[in-house]
């Protein structure tokens, strides 16, 4: 694996096709990078959660929702840290402040939904959440 910080970015718009063109675009750097599968899947996966709470509710309602608006992803290597940063210019939202919902017993008491946030956290090491110059800015760190 190389031991050089290695950085990078891609712009996306708030479509849902342009959460698979994120997916693809981290596991090439995955690959490139050598990174470990079960770190591969986890970063894949957070991504994907991430992104479909921006896509699906960043601009919901607001009078600019139905223009293309920009999302920025960063992807960071430093050592034996991958960070990949997602930052969109939406409402307001610190997915870390969000209450966890309920467990349920049974599959069919389950609720649809609202588990993204849940899997970001067990999945990633670290989560960070910032509103910067109207931004929000999503930060997933993942030890190698």
């Amino acid at each position: 694996m190389e031991a050089v910080a290695e950085s990078d970015s891609i712009v996306l718009t708030n479509r849902t096709a342009e959460i698979n063109r994120a997916a693809d675009w981290l596991r090439d750097k995955g690959r490139r990078l050598a990174i470990a599968d079960e770190v591969a899947f986890a970063m894949r996966l957070c991504i994907e959660e991430a992104l479909a709470n921006v896509v699906v509710h960043a601009h919901a309602g607001l009078d600019r929702a139905p223009e293309p608006r920009d999302i920025l992803v960063r992807f960071e290597k430093r050592g034996e840290v991958v960070a990949v940063a997602i930052e969109d210019d939406g409402r307001p939202f610190d997915p870390l402040s969000q209450s966890p919902l309920p467990r349920s017993g049974f599959l069919d008491e389950a609720s649809i939904g609202g588990r993204g946030i849940l899997l970001m956290k067990e999945y990633a090491s670290r989560v960070a959440y910032d509103r910067r110059d109207g931004r929000n800015v999503l930060v997933m760190e993942f030890d190698l």
